[in-house]
């Protein structure tokens, strides 16, 4: 989705946005998460040569669990807001420069014409958890025999931590 922000006028325009299935899967092709839907409002505002953009993502989509690694679907919902510049980034031509917060917020184009989607992606993959789980109490797979844990039980100890290197040992004992 592009604004045009030279067919702005002063204040503030609402909008909404609804990713279809096709575009949202090739905006996160090469993302953990798949089989995305999701929807964006909120509101752009002239402030004579600058803009303010506010953004709410909401949506779902699927990603795989860090200890099972059984696909499952995730919510998320989050929201940002941007300061618009036109012209170059300051930042650009200096040598040394201090990034301030200020900065993460602030975008800087050339032109008059703004594509959100960049942004919207951005703000999904920042709302997505470091380590996702299908769930908080996630057993995992076992590192013996590779059953999910969640599903099967197994005659392995899930006390104590397996090592591969503990039949290595063993191996290298019965060589001397």
């Amino acid at each position: 989705m592009k604004i045009l922000l030279n067919e702005l006028k002063e204040g503030k325009t609402d909008f909404f946005y609804e990713l279809e299935k096709k575009q949202a899967n090739e905006l996160f092709e090469n993302t953990e998460i798949k089989r995305v839907k999701l929807s964006t409002d909120g509101w752009i505002q002239k402030k004579g040569p600058e803009f303010v953009l506010f953004l709410h993502v909401k949506g779902q989509g699927e990603l795989t669990c860090a200890r099972c690694l059984e696909k499952f679907k995730y919510k998320f919902e989050d929201e940002f807001t941007y300061n618009i510049f036109l012209g170059k980034d300051p930042a650009l031509s200096r040598k040394e420069y201090n990034f301030s917060e200020q900065d993460a917020a602030s975008l800087y184009i050339e032109n008059y014409e703004l594509d959100i989607l960049p942004l919207i992606k951005e703000i999904v993959l920042l709302s997505l958890p470091m380590k996702p789980l299908c769930k908080e109490d996630c057993k995992g797979i076992c590192p013996v025999c590779g059953i999910n844990k969640n599903i099967e039980k197994c005659s392995h100890d899930s006390k104590g931590k397996y090592s591969p290197f503990v039949d290595l040992m063993k191996k290298l004992r019965k060589t001397k």
